[in-house]
């Protein structure tokens, strides 16, 4: 697997500087600054498999445990190129927002999810679900997202860098 994920992420399971995971390996990677929401904070988690996408970069599925901490994740799609994480897919459903959601439904018998992309300067939301998604439609979605070229946009909130791909 990727030694840089593995790395990093190790770093973050022992309670070590999980700010590292936006830390890139080389100065000539574009600035990740969306490590709140990409790290795994409190939860356990599986890289379960590495693809490779038509633009040559590697992608990692990363699969988490029981939803644990403010920014909690079911699942995670990370693209590399070399050493340089370039954007991720993440689906979670973050303390704030399943909190709002229960007190403005408080019939719902279901936790709200939501999907993001993040990329080096831009976040965007791709969607809300009423439960956990389906790992296999969200694994069509990464790929068909991350198998596209990127576009250098600017930023649209907080949190991002300042170069692109």
């Amino acid at each position: 697997m990727h030694r840089v994920w593995n790395v990093l992420f190790a770093a973050c399971a022992l309670g070590l500087a999980c700010g590292a995971v936006s830390a890139q390996v080389s100065d000539s990677c574009p600035r990740f600054g969306w490590e709140r929401f990409t790290n795994p904070g409190a939860q356990d988690y599986t890289i379960v498999q590495q693809h490779s996408s038509p633009l040559g970069h590697e992608i990692l599925e990363v699969d988490f445990g029981e939803l644990k901490g403010d920014y909690a994740k079911a699942f995670l799609f990370a693209e590399f190129r070399g050493d340089c994480l370039l954007r991720v897919v993440s689906v979670g459903s973050y303390s704030f927002t399943a909190e709002y959601h229960a007190e403005a439904n408080p019939d719902a018998t279901y936790r709200l999810f939501h999907a993001d992309l993040y990329e080096s300067e831009t976040h965007s939301t791709l969607g809300f679900f009423e439960g956990e998604p389906n790992v296999d439609e969200i694994r069509a979605m990464a790929m068909e997202i991350l198998s596209q070229p990127i576009i250098d946009t600017p930023a649209e909130t907080d949190g991002a860098g300042t170069s692109g791909d």
